[in-house]
């Protein structure tokens, strides 16, 4: 295990992954040198999986909306699989709802099968640790999951990844 460090003026913190979920990434070009760097569908779902890493909830929900637009539906689901964690699977489907991500109906339906073998989970702060936040969303039936965040939290990223269409001056 490393220890955080500074690194060109910034504090790194240096977190260990778990040999289970190091998938997901490749080589890739960065200012002429070759680093690895996770893929789309991986980093989506490890910013979802640890949103304290990641800026909080509400940034990782914007950077689910925003990848969702090019996400590879079947490899995020093949991942999420592999991890084999319900809790993250019925937060990954209730945000992938509330950004109004473009989900194919089969890959909805092998989601909510993933999600069918764990029990009911919790998004935003731990209701075991913390009460439930003032104005907090509450319970999803289609996901069970206790949504503890405020609709307010959530706002920048509700509807997020609907497709936009310029429209052509008259």
């Amino acid at each position: 295990r490393l220890r955080g460090r500074e690194l060109g003026g910034s504090r790194v913190r240096i977190i260990t992954q778990a040999a289970s979920k190091f998938f997901g990434f490749g080589p890739v070009d960065a200012l002429g040198y070759q680093v690895m760097m996770s893929d789309r569908e991986k980093t989506a779902i490890d910013c979802l999986d640890h949103p304290d890493l990641a800026g909080g909830i509400d940034e990782a929900a914007a950077i689910l909306a925003t990848a969702s637009r090019r996400l590879d539906w079947t490899k995020a689901v093949d991942y999420l699989e592999r991890i084999d964690s319900g809790a993250l699977v019925r937060r990954f489907g209730w945000l992938v709802d509330h950004v109004k991500a473009e989900l194919p109906p089969e890959v909805r339906t092998r989601l909510l099968q993933l999600a069918g073998r764990s029990r009911k989970t919790w998004l935003g702060v731990d209701p075991a640790r913390v009460s439930a936040v003032e104005g907090a969303i509450g319970f999803d039936d289609t996901w069970r999951v206790f949504v503890n965040v405020t609709t307010d939290a959530l706002r920048g990223s509700a509807g997020l990844a609907r497709r936009k269409t310029a429209k052509k001056d008259q």
